[in-house]
């Protein structure tokens, strides 16, 4: 038998012997797949690293007790915040035109419009659909 034959020979019975490993791994896959289905198996890596960042979330709450309780109280001061932002916006506002001596928004509308851009609009607001300028 010349080389290549040989080589030949070799060269499938390397095949052969992958092919049947792979297939008894496959054989060993599907049965553990159907003694404990996929779902489930991630239900229960998710359930074990959930567990796992719960007890370390603990071990560095207990570690700084004192973080935990200033990032407690920041994070409700900012839901507060939050809630009555509008009253809070509203006094800043007030301060500040009290500082500066500025008007009233409204006032300043009114001082801003000079008196023939006044008559123009209030004879727009008096023209009726049909009428035509």
């Amino acid at each position: 038998m010349n080389a290549l034959k040989r080589k030949l020979l070799e060269d499938r019975a390397m095949r052969d012997a992958a092919k049947s490993v792979i297939g008894a791994d496959l054989d060993f896959i599907k049965a553990d797949v159907e003694r404990q289905g996929i779902a489930s198996r991630i239900t229960e890596t998710a359930k074990d690293r959930t567990k796992t960042m719960a007890a370390g979330a603990l071990d560095l709450a207990e570690e700084n007790k004192g973080s935990v309780t200033a990032g407690a109280a920041f994070a409700l001061a900012g839901i507060a915040a939050w809630i009555y932002r509008k009253p809070i916006m509203d006094l800043v506002d007030g301060l500040v035109a009290d500082l500066l001596g500025e008007v009233e928004p409204e006032e300043a509308d009114s001082m801003a419009e000079p008196e023939a851009l006044r008559q123009v609009s209030e004879s727009d607001e008096n023209m009726h659909d049909g009428d035509v300028p």
